[in-house]
């Protein structure tokens, strides 16, 4: 399944997308189900597109690459989304403020950022999306200590307070929400012209970033975080896509569905950016539920 799933892609990258759909279709895995969707968006047959869909709504409810391809096509032919994760992604953002009622806030910046560059970063970590910058591989969530550890917990705590806040919410996002919280962190140190390409975290359930610093820019735009329905090079056909960006300071937080695209601006300031991300991973047992 594996090969084929790249020998897809590679043909779906040199343009032969009916011959990446077929490969596609062949294949009974989540990755290919996605893939064919967005060959079918491409080549431009959107009655197929549904119908595909339809046959298999039940079994990609919680398919998150499923999930932003049909809220991007939907959203661009004007179609009900028939994905039942999250039909409005952006409607899910929220970002608070630098940790309200935190003793010491920068202190605890300081001592984390301190812990964190100590850790193995990598440069620009191959089928990563971080540019001009290093990130962790290893889980800093796995048996923290210290300020991870408080950290951790206070990440759980405002996550609780997120799905309360959303608890009435009619999707699979909020129906289901993993009541277990399991959590897979990493750092990310970003310096001069760095970034982050668009992406989704398909394998999280809630994603989110803890800004540890970020550097005070002239231009507004540069390190900034900007969520929106696009990426994937999916075909536009309408650019007037439904976007929202933030403009983060230290010690804030920022909690999204994992279906949700993101990117950030580069920035040219010689002080680096550095953030921990995070995502809430769902367990097996409840995508069964």
């Amino acid at each position: 399944a594996d090969a084929h799933n790249n020998l897809g892609i590679a043909l779906k990258k040199l343009g032969r997308l009916g011959e990446a759909l077929n490969i596609f279709e062949s294949i009974d895995t989540p990755k290919c189900h996605a893939r064919a969707l967005e060959c079918l968006f491409a080549l431009g047959e959107y009655d197929k597109f549904y119908e595909r869909q339809n046959s298999f709504i039940e079994k990609n409810r919680t398919n998150l690459r499923v999930a932003a391809i049909s809220a991007f096509a939907s959203q661009q032919l004007s179609r009900a989304d028939p994905h039942p994760f999250c039909r409005t992604p952006l409607d899910f953002v929220r970002v608070y403020k630098c940790l309200d009622g935190i003793d010491n806030m920068d202190g605890l910046l300081f001592s984390l950022v301190d812990e964190v560059k100590k850790r193995e970063a990598v440069w620009e970590p191959p089928s990563k999306t971080t540019k001009k910058g290093f990130q962790t591989a290893a889980n800093l969530f796995d048996r923290p200590n210290g300020r991870l550890a408080d950290l951790e917990q206070m990440i759980k705590n405002y996550i609780e307070k997120y799905r309360l806040e959303f608890s009435s919410k009619d999707c699979v996002f909020i129906r289901s929400f993993p009541k277990k919280v399991s959590l897979t962190s990493w750092f990310v140190r970003l310096v001069k012209g760095g970034h982050q390409t668009e992406h989704i975290h398909p394998g999280g359930w809630l994603s989110g970033v803890f800004y540890l610093q970020v550097p005070d820019f002239s231009n507004q735009e540069e390190g900034s975080i900007e969520f929106g329905l696009w990426g994937q090079n999916y075909p536009i056909l309408n650019k007037n896509y439904p976007k929202k960006r933030y403009y983060p300071k230290n010690g804030d937080i920022v909690l999204f569905p994992s279906s949700l695209f993101h990117r950030t601006f580069p920035f040219h300031s010689d002080e680096e950016r550095m953030c921990i991300a995070f995502d809430l991973i769902p367990h097996t047992s409840e995508f069964l539920q």
